[in-house]
């Protein structure tokens, strides 16, 4: 079976200095795919290569078939539709309360505003917010809140494709577990593939079918590709190169001494 999305070989550098190198990463359509690795290692860079907000340097990326950056801008633009986007701090407007953010793509399509607040209602009650913050602006509540804005507004135009930029980053443990929960409850409610990029080993091993790590471009050995590990969340506290099981126990190893050294 085709793959939904297709990575194939793909690099990208800002400024001639490389931030990505030949990833190649097919996903099947249903799956949720965790993308971990140290900072600084192009996580972020491959969600907004695989929603076209940036074109690869070199390589190629199909989704659904189709050369992504081969397509029309207003072609472009339908099938990014298709994408639902969790940003790392929600990225809400701080203009608009709670209600108008997660109407704004909606309004975008120029939807009748009665569909708009049925929408609107269903997914924040989808995400467990109350009834009475749809009136309150980003800066009334509370980070763990503004991610469920964020994902609520991901949901309202039914999207095929969900990623996550760091969902959990700076909750504390019960709020990110509610996250957890709330990413496997929309992959049970809608038929979605999901790619997760996090650095929460209880993220990974709460939502994720698939762990991909990336390891940063200095620590690249000849012969290599970016990308270390590839295989299931079991698999993964098992794996044979000392790399991935040091970075799953949060161990600096070699580097803490030579740190220490330097």
């Amino acid at each position: 079976m085709q793959p939904l999305l297709s990575l194939q070989r793909v690099s990208h550098q800002f400024d001639g200095h490389r931030v990505l190198t030949d990833v190649s990463l097919d996903v099947s359509r249903g799956q949720t795919v965790a993308v971990v690795g140290e900072s600084g290692c192009g996580k972020t860079v491959l969600l907004k290569l695989i929603i076209a907000l940036l074109t690869p340097s070199e390589g190629k990326i199909f989704f659904d078939g189709r050369n992504l950056n081969a397509l029309p801008e207003r072609e472009l633009s339908r099938q990014r539709l298709r994408f639902g986007f969790l940003f790392q701090g929600a990225a809400l407007f701080d203009s608009m309360n709670v209600f108008d953010n997660v109407a704004f793509g909606l309004r975008e399509q120029r939807r009748p505003e009665r569909e708009i607040a049925d929408i609107v209602r269903d997914r924040l009650r989808e995400v467990g917010l109350p009834e009475n913050a749809v009136a309150k602006r980003p800066s009334e509540i509370s980070g763990g809140m503004k991610k469920r804005v964020g994902l609520a507004r991901a949901l309202a135009l039914d999207p095929e494709v969900m990623l996550y930029d760091e969902p959990t980053t700076g909750l504390d443990p019960i709020m990110t577990d509610v996250i957890n929960e709330l990413i496997l409850q929309t992959r049970q409610r809608r038929p979605v593939t999901s790619i997760v990029v996090t650095h929460e080993m209880r993220t990974v091993h709460k939502v994720a079918d698939r762990v991909v790590m990336l390891q940063p471009l200095s620590q690249v050995k000849p012969g290599e590709n970016q990308i270390l590990f590839d295989g299931t969340p079991l698999q993964l506290a098992e794996a044979a190169d000392p790399r991935v099981r040091q970075f799953v126990a949060g161990e600096a190893g070699e580097r803490a001494v030579a740190a220490a050294q330097g």
